[in-house]
C-alpha cells in the first residue's frame, strides 16, 4: 500500500507541469514557428531545392525501400464507379534514387483474400497462394506458392 501511494504521489508531482500545459493548451501556432512551411503544401521551396507532393491521398501512404535502393510507394483508394461495390484500388509506384518515377503497378481488391502484401521485396497474396516479384524486377507475373503442411 505504501509503495502504491509513493508511485502515485511521485507520478503526480513529476507530471504536474505537463498537466498544467495541457490544461491551457492553445491551437495557435507560436510566433517563433511562423516561418516554417506547411509540409502539406503541394510544393515547398528551400533555397535552390524544391519539395513536390508526389501523391495526395485521404488514406495512409506506405513506403518501402528495396534492396536495389528503389523506393516503393503504396497508396489505396476506392473505385469511383457507383455501380461497383467499392473495391479498393491499390497503386504501387517505384522511384529511383533521384526520386524519378520509373514504374508503377496496380490491382483491384474486391475481397479481403485479394490483398497483396509487400514483404521483403515481393508482393504476396496468402489467400490465393501466389506472389509477384515486381518490386525487385518489374515482373507482374503471378508465381504460385506451393503450400506444404497446411494441416
Amino acid at each position: 500500500m505504501l509503495i502504491a501511494g509513493t508511485i502515485i504521489y511521485t507520478n503526480g508531482i513529476f507530471d504536474i507541469d505537463i498537466r498544467i500545459q495541457n490544461f491551457f493548451h492553445s491551437s495557435t501556432l507560436p510566433k517563433k514557428y511562423g516561418q516554417y512551411l506547411d509540409i502539406n503544401n503541394t510544393k515547398n521551396r528551400f533555397g535552390r531545392h524544391e519539395i513536390i507532393l508526389f501523391k495526395a491521398s485521404s488514406n495512409p501512404i506506405d513506403q518501402f525501400l528495396t534492396k536495389n535502393n528503389e523506393l516503393i510507394i503504396h497508396s489505396l483508394s476506392k473505385a469511383k464507379n457507383a455501380n461497383d461495390a467499392e473495391p479498393t484500388i491499390h497503386m504501387f509506384y517505384k522511384l529511383d534514387k533521384n526520386g524519378k518515377q520509373i514504374d508503377q503497378y496496380s490491382y483491384t481488391q474486391d475481397e479481403d483474400k485479394d490483398t497483396e502484401i509487400l514483404f521483403e521485396g515481393y508482393l504476396i497474396n496468402i489467400g490465393k497462394h501466389y506472389f509477384r516479384s515486381w518490386p525487385l524486377d518489374g515482373d507482374t507475373t503471378k508465381n504460385s506458392i506451393e503450400i506444404r503442411n497446411a494441416d
